[in-house]
């Protein structure tokens, strides 16, 4: 079991576990503010075996999530290895340890580390340009999505349990649902049998469609690179426009119907075709304007069971926050609700109904 420990103080381990398992760091910090990996990003004076890089970033994979490890290298491997190969955003190369594995297990955890890719979040750019952004973020997840059609091999298997698995996700909140706290009972029975047609599988999807997974080149609206493909797994490919889409829509008055267009029409009109995307739009109508609740309702149970099972998976910083996480992502889900009859009008109007 991996303990649970803040980046800061986990740092230190970290500074060791590289100097180890890759060579002396030069300086060690702690990267980002991802709810599941510890992430760190070290700098060398020389470059690594295996790599000309001077900056790094290492992780320690949460195998409390990521269960079964061997799967996630072995599976995130074949994507990586197959994105770099393709038209598609970069994505970081892996760089193995010393002895050849790119993973390494420790007293403290396992381990991995990726080449650092230079760029800035979505959320750093001005107001007109941030929303442009958005755009073109959905279309590197829909390059994406075109992009892993020819992956070769075993179709990969989710790396994280009753991932977007409706039946699976709400049956584990329902083995513990006596000790959920009022109301939550009545707003899962609420929704339980909302939104079935989106279980169904279709392709390969990213699985983590958040602003967050995208860097962009300073001040452009050219991606820069595609983060986290821990999750790319075969699904229904609207959950990836659902994601980004209840992730990436509000502003400061809540629901933005610019944010949304911009997605819209980047997700739909990206490389696989604008005639294509257009016909499966017209075709999956529904799925496509369902699939922000759908995600949506399944983030608010994962935090809402986890909270229940002592936060085992995301990091909390006090006892509570996952459950004000639910009740957050609870709150979005209804404006989501609310805002159908306006999500329906844009995309009826972008594709010419």
């Amino acid at each position: 079991m991996t303990v649970r420990t803040s980046e800061s103080e986990l740092c230190p381990t970290a500074s060791e576990v590289f100097a180890e398992h890759w060579a002396r760091p030069e300086h060690c910090e702690p990267l980002g503010g991802g709810r599941v990996n510890d992430s760190f990003l070290v700098t060398v004076e020389r470059p690594v075996p295996h790599s000309m890089a001077r900056r790094f970033v290492l992780q320690r994979i949460n195998t409390e999530l990521f269960k079964a490890t061997g799967q996630l290298i072995e599976q995130s491997l074949r994507v990586v290895t197959h994105l770099q190969t393709q038209d598609c955003p970069l994505v970081p190369a892996w760089v193995p340890a010393q002895g050849g594995d790119y993973a390494v297990w420790t007293a403290s955890g396992l381990w991995r580390l990726l080449e650092f890719v230079e760029g800035e979040p979505l959320q750093r750019a001005q107001p007109p340009l941030r929303v442009a952004r958005l755009e073109a973020a959905a279309a590197a997840f829909a390059g994406t999505q075109s992009a892993l059609e020819s992956l070769a091999g075993p179709r990969l298997k989710p790396n994280i349990p009753f991932l977007y698995q409706f039946d699976l996700t709400l049956d584990g909140f329902l083995d513990i649902a006596r000790d959920a706290p009022s109301p939550w009972q009545d707003r899962v029975d609420r929704y339980r049998s909302q939104w079935l047609h989106l279980t169904a599988t279709d392709g390969y999807i990213h699985g983590d469609c958040k602003p967050d997974n995208i860097l962009f080149l300073p001040e452009t609206l050219e991606p820069a690179a595609v983060l986290d493909l821990d999750t790319v797994m075969w699904g229904n490919r609207w959950w990836d426009l659902g994601d980004l889409v209840r992730s990436a829509v509000w502003s400061d008055e809540g629901f933005c119907q610019r944010r949304y267009q911009a997605l819209l029409k980047g997700f739909l009109t990206a490389p696989a075709g604008v005639s294509e995307r257009q016909r499966r739009a017209e075709l999956d109508r529904d799925a496509v304007l369902d699939a922000p609740m759908y995600v949506a309702f399944l983030l608010v149970l994962r935090y809402l069971t986890d909270h229940l099972q002592g936060d085992r998976h995301f990091k909390v910083a006090a006892r509570g926050d996952n459950l004000e996480r639910a009740e957050e992502r609870y709150s979005r889900l209804t404006q989501l609700i609310d805002a159908r009859p306006l999500m329906a009008r844009e995309l009826d109007a972008l594709l010419g109904s």
